[in-house]
Order: C-alpha cells, then sequence, then structure tokens
C-alpha cells in the first residue's frame, strides 16, 4: 500500500511539472511575438515625432513686387527690362516691314494683272487705229501699254476721289488734268501727224462704241467693210456735233439730248445703210431709247 501511495504522488507530481511547463511555454511564446509588434509602433511614433518637431515655420510675410508699390528696381532689372522692350519691338517692326512687303508684293501683282487686262483691251479697241498709223510693231505695243496707263490712272481717280469728300467738279478737273497729260505724252511719241489721226479716232470713241454695240446683234453675212464703217461713224460724229451745238452739253438734259442723238444717228445710216440694215438700225436705236428712259429717275 505504501507503494502504490508513493506512485500515485510521483504521477501527480510529474503532471503539475508538465501542466507548469506548458504554461510557461505559451507565455514565452507569446512575448515573442508581441515584442516586435510594439518596437514597430513605438519607432513610428518616434519618428512621427521627430519629423513633426523639425518643422519649421515659414515666413508669412506678403512679398510684394517693388514696381507695384511704386518702387523703382534695381538698375539690372531696368537694363534687363529694356533690353526686352527693345527686343519686342524689333521683332514687332520685322513683322511690320514683312507684312507690308507681302502686301505690296500682292497689290503689284494684281495690278500687273489689270495693266495686262488694259493692253489685250487696248489692242482690241484701237486696232482700227493702228492700221492708221505709220508707227512700228514695237511702238504699236508701247502705245498700247500708254493707252492702257491713262485709261488705269482715269479709273483711280474715280474710285479714289468720288468716294470720299471731293466735288464733282473736282473729280472732272483731275480726270481732265490726266487726259492733258497723257495727250501731250502721245503727241510726243507719235508725232504731229499721227497725233491728229490720233485724235480724230477718240473723238469719235462714243460713234464707235455704239456702231459696235448693232454689229453685235445682226448675223455676220450683214458685217459692214471698213468704208462702210468709217464713213458711217463719221457721218454719226457730225450728227453728235450737230445736236450738242444746238441743245448744249451742259444745259440740256442728257435723257432728251441722247434721244435727239439717235434721231441724228439714224438719219446718217439711213445715209449709209442698206434698207434692211438701217431698219434694224433704227430699232437698235429705239431700244436704246427705251432704256434710257427707264433708268431716268
Amino acid at each position: 500500500m505504501p507503494a502504490q501511495k508513493l506512485l500515485i504522488k510521483t504521477s501527480y507530481c510529474i503532471l503539475f511539472l508538465i501542466l507548469l511547463a506548458s504554461i510557461g511555454l505559451n507565455v514565452y511564446q507569446w512575448l515573442r511575438y508581441k515584442r516586435p509588434s510594439f518596437k514597430t509602433t513605438t519607432r513610428s511614433s518616434v519618428e512621427h515625432v521627430s519629423a513633426t518637431a523639425k518643422i519649421v515655420p515659414q515666413d508669412r510675410t506678403l512679398k510684394t513686387d517693388p514696381v507695384v508699390n511704386g518702387e523703382t528696381p534695381g538698375p539690372d532689372k531696368v537694363k534687363e527690362l529694356e533690353y526686352q522692350l527693345a527686343a519686342a519691338e524689333e521683332e514687332l517692326e520685322i513683322a511690320n516691314n514683312k507684312l507690308a512687303e507681302e502686301v505690296s508684293e500682292r497689290q503689284r501683282i494684281f495690278r500687273n494683272m489689270i495693266r495686262q487686262s488694259a493692253i489685250q483691251k487696248a489692242n482690241i479697241e484701237y486696232r482700227g487705229l493702228f492700221k492708221k498709223l505709220n508707227i512700228s510693231k514695237e511702238d504699236v505695243e508701247k502705245f498700247s501699254e500708254m493707252l492702257a496707263d491713262k485709261s488705269l490712272d482715269i479709273d483711280d481717280i474715280f474710285i479714289t476721289m468720288s468716294g470720299g469728300t471731293s466735288s464733282g467738279e473736282e473729280v472732272v478737273s483731275e480726270v481732265q488734268k490726266t487726259e492733258n497729260d497723257y495727250d501731250r505724252k502721245i503727241s510726243e511719241f507719235l508725232g504731229e501727224k499721227n497725233y491728229l489721226i490720233y485724235k480724230a479716232y477718240t473723238d469719235r470713241n462714243t460713234e464707235r462704241g455704239v456702231l459696235q454695240g448693232f454689229m453685235d446683234t445682226i448675223t455676220p453675212f450683214n458685217r459692214l467693210d471698213d468704208y462702210q464703217t468709217n464713213a458711217l461713224i463719221d457721218a454719226m460724229y457730225e450728227a453728235r456735233l450737230s445736236v450738242e451745238n444746238e441743245l448744249g452739253v451742259e444745259t440740256s438734259s442728257p435723257v432728251e439730248r441722247m434721244k435727239h442723238i439717235n434721231e441724228k444717228y439714224f438719219e446718217a445710216g439711213d445715209a449709209v445703210l442698206s434698207p434692211e440694215l438701217a431698219e434694224q438700225f433704227k430699232r437698235y436705236l429705239l431700244n436704246i431709247d427705251d432704256m434710257l428712259h427707264l433708268k431716268q429717275p
């Protein structure tokens, strides 16, 4: 029996020691895993506090531009601003000059196109005159250019002066001055004999235009030859002069004066044209009268 009790007590002691060892092992493991987390948290907190402690308060004083406050900037700043301003002005001047050159070049090209068109028009309008003048082909080309320039210069006067404050008398005076200048140049270029032929031709431009308009309305089979054309133009010119001398150029109504002139034109055509063409010419002139009356205010 004593031996049996001793064995039981020994067993209890062993179990107690095992339980105590198990508890100690659990405590050790808990401390082992818990301590690094604590260190990390502590270190982060310390670093946050240190970083916060290193923040230096910034200067909150308002920094203003001395120029805004009316103060004069320093010499270096003034020189820099002056240099920048001079450079900007130079670039602007270069850009303006380039733009002016481009505009001038475009105007020159456009003017040259108009001039070439005016030369072609002069070649057509004055081809009858060129046949009468005893001048070379080169002089014909120069003469065409001179006539084209005269037409363009007169057009420029009407464009620049008619839209401004100039009166009608001033415009007419300037046109007359330009025509006189070109007449002098043409007289020097052609010589006295050819100049008289030129003046006689241009004095009849009104009649030539009326007859050309009529010729455009008839068939090619009824075309007039050069002799008939010149004879009819001369007769119409004399008829217009007689009406202007009778009624006056300045005092009579333009529409009424043109009506009387057309009547005289018909009489001139009746003396030169065939009966069929004379009747067509009369109807053409009556249509002109009707259009003039419709345009009359």
